[in-house]
């Protein structure tokens, strides 16, 4: 698969559209990180006139797309939450917090 990543001029109801995004047949999934709406497709090059019609019926504007292959911190972000760094500072957290309990 690929990501159609948009950004959004004014994401407003973000829930409700990630909703009806995820609904559209050929989505696999989407998920919203700020202004940006990440939608996993299989062929993003066809998908993407379909997207981007959507988003105008619903009143959102555009203001940046990109189409990229997931990487290892994509996916790890949709099933975690978080991203690869952001766990890894947690995890130094953690451990300063273990020493100096000691």
């Amino acid at each position: 698969g690929e990501i159609v990543s948009l950004t959004l001029e004014n994401p407003q109801s973000s829930s409700q559209i990630l909703e009806e995004v995820r609904r559209l047949k050929f989505v696999k999934d989407a998920f919203m990180k700020d202004r940006d709406l990440n939608v996993l497709v299989d062929d993003a090059e066809s998908s993407l006139p379909y997207i981007i019609d959507f988003l105008k019926s619903k009143a959102l504007d555009v203001n940046r797309i990109s189409i990229t292959k997931p990487t290892l911190d994509d996916v790890f972000l949709k099933y975690t939450g978080v991203r690869l760094e952001e766990r890894g500072r947690i995890s130094d957290v953690r451990q300063i917090r273990y020493m100096i309990r000691r």
